[in-house]
């Protein structure tokens, strides 16, 4: 089968490996595979280091210019029917871990890249719990048939909450659609309320009445 690659470039920073590790991981989970990696060396900008020089001697070394890494990745060249499946998964990275959505199922990754998974068919989820991050964190937190949660939830700072929010807006679309052809949104809303006041301790279950003796 044919194959297609991609060619990235990074900054030999410490920002810059953060950003190729991150996009590497997304790339990944679209099925591509790291097949090479090279560091390059940039050399000087001999205008400025000159310029430099002259005022004093150690400020010359400003003129280096930073190193570029050079990542290849690759992977067999898929299908349309395929290809739109890899297009169609979406990654959302919490600071505890990873919420990835594929066209049939959850997946939440922990652990050194990703090393621990869970996967969740979106048939087997009947809630999704958001709060929004504030003062302090926030969470997105799966239901699962017979109460049971996803075990712990993706944690996350004000900067994704936008993304987030998007997950849950995901999340409900797929499960609509993998339950039933009938169920409405609006029905899973109602699940996510009832869940949030069992939470909070506002529902309870109705205590039998004793009769009295006649």
């Amino acid at each position: 089968m044919a194959k297609e690659y991609k060619t990235l470039t990074f900054e030999d920073t410490l920002e810059g490996r953060k950003e190729m590790a991150k996009e590497i991981d997304l790339l990944a989970n679209q099925g591509w595979e790291l097949k090479s990696k090279e560091v390059t060396q940039q050399g000087w900008d001999f205008g400025k280091t000159c310029c430099l020089g002259v005022l004093f001697l150690p400020l010359a070394l400003l003129g280096k210019k930073e190193n570029i890494i050079q990542v290849i990745m690759e992977r067999e060249k898929p299908d349309n029917g395929k290809k739109q499946a890899l297009d169609n998964i979406k990654e959302y990275k919490g600071y505890n871990g990873t919420l990835t959505l594929t066209d049939t199922e959850v997946i939440i990754k922990r652990g050194f890249r990703g090393s621990e998974a869970k996967t969740i068919p979106y048939s087997n989820i009947v809630a999704v719990q958001l709060k929004k991050a504030g003062l302090t964190a926030g969470y997105l937190q799966l239901t699962l048939k017979g109460g049971n949660r996803a075990k712990d939830s993706i944690r996350f700072y004000d900067d994704k909450n936008k993304e987030f929010k998007e997950a849950k807006a995901l999340i409900k679309q797929k499960v609509n659609r993998a339950v039933n052809p009938h169920t409405k949104i609006q029905d899973l809303e109602e699940l996510e309320k009832l869940s949030e006041l069992k939470e909070k301790g506002l529902l309870h279950k109705p205590k039998n009445k004793k009769r009295g003796n006649l």
